[in-house]
């Protein structure tokens, strides 16, 4: 027997929130310590057509290999002006670089 000394209701709800409240405690410092899972350390790596974009920025290609490089990956409907390159470019929004602002057509396969 416990001579009289039983949990009272509120015992038993103080004790549960105080368990509940300790794992928490402890599931916190895990994930803080150890790192959330599913989250990469580092940023996604960049794409091809980035990367051309660039080298073409810095200077290690020009406008002429950048564009031939973008028709090699067959990413024609992205050509966009380049100052100082020969030759008419495709801007993303229309068909014919701009001269007319017709609407762009989708990439043939």
């Amino acid at each position: 027997m416990m001579n009289g000394y039983a949990m009272s209701a509120w015992g038993w709800l103080l004790m549960t929130l105080g368990l509940l409240g300790f794992w928490a405690l402890v599931a916190v410092l895990a994930l803080a310590l150890l790192g959330a899972p599913g989250q990469p350390d580092q940023q996604p790596q960049p794409g091809a057509e980035e990367i051309m974009a660039l080298r073409l920025a810095r200077g290690e290609i020009d406008a002429e290999e950048y564009r031939q490089l973008l028709l090699d990956r067959g990413a024609q409907h992205r050509l966009v002006h380049v100052p100082g390159s020969p030759g008419p470019s495709r801007c993303p929004q229309t068909v014919d670089g701009g001269r007319t602002g017709s609407p762009a057509a989708p990439p043939a396969a």
